[in-house]
């Protein structure tokens, strides 16, 4: 159960944010991602019930937030510890359109609580720019992955809130 506990992520919260940390190329490469599971049902805790649903669709998982909807996002998963991913979300542009805006997070899993929680995804106000991490625009642009790793792990160790909790409902 715990491996089904490490897997969630943020890309419907993280998709209508403004103020996020992004970066304009993947920086999780195929051969980094983790796929401990073919597909993976969850909802937001504290959310509208909304069941979502990753599933493995070649070298990524493919984001429904919606199991009946047509519309979909691309997420990667890489280990970064213990029980902690981050996690790079995608959308597919559309039309023709080539800039597309890659999102992140740290998941923290609680494999007791069948919980995930999700850190460093949205900007805070009163962030400083860091090696690694500048501001671009509204956003934070992610130059070094590791320094985003580092930067998300002294926000869990400094007791901060997640950004959201996830419930895993199922999966296969």
């Amino acid at each position: 159960m715990s491996r089904i506990l490490r897997l969630v992520f943020l890309a419907v919260l993280a998709g209508g944010l403004s103020a996020c940390f992004t970066s304009k190329t993947l920086l999780i490469a195929p051969d980094a991602a983790v796929f401990p599971h073919e597909r993976i049902d969850f909802r937001v805790v504290d959310g509208d019930g909304t069941l979502q649903r990753l599933e493995r669709a070649g070298d990524s998982y493919r984001l429904t937030p919606d199991p009946e909807s047509d519309r979909f996002g691309l997420v990667r998963l890489k280990a970064a510890g213990a029980d902690t991913f981050v996690v790079q979300f995608w959308s597919v542009p559309e039309g023709g359109d080539t800039d597309t805006q890659v999102l992140y997070a740290l998941l923290v899993a609680d494999p007791a609580g069948k919980r995930i929680a999700s850190y460093a995804s949205v900007k805070p106000d009163a962030f400083a720019p860091l090696p690694g991490l500048v501001p671009c625009g509204e956003n934070v642009c992610i130059e070094d992955l590791e320094a985003y790793v580092a930067y998300a792990r002294a926000l869990v160790a400094a007791g901060a809130p997640p950004d959201q909790v996830y419930e895993i409902v199922a999966t296969r």
